[in-house]
């Protein structure tokens, strides 16, 4: 039993060396506000995380959260306007953080 349950951690350990990610996501609630830039864009930024739980294979660090901050659509700007939370899946696309 012993023997097999090692089989399956190292086979499992393999298996997400080799996986290439195409995305990378994590699930996040966190207060933050909002910041909209020159160009139009609205930037949520992260003041404390309530909770975050991150992709097993192809997390989005909380470190490059903090850093850059998430994009927000003009509905979840408002929302983080109002409320002062930021909720919602990260997704990494093309180098910007997006909140879904």
């Amino acid at each position: 039993m012993k023997t097999l349950v090692t089989l399956f951690s190292l086979l499992t350990i393999n298996t997400a060396k080799a996986y290439h990610c195409d995305q990378f996501e994590t699930q996040l609630i966190a207060k933050g506000t909002e910041t909209v830039t020159e160009s139009g864009i609205c930037v949520g930024k992260l003041t404390k995380v309530i909770d975050y739980k991150p992709s097993i294979l192809c997390p989005v660090l909380l470190e490059d959260i903090y850093r850059s901050g998430v994009t927000l659509d003009e509905a979840q700007c408002e929302l983080t306007k109002e409320s002062g939370r930021i909720s919602g899946i990260v997704i990494s696309s093309q180098g910007t953080l997006i909140l879904e």
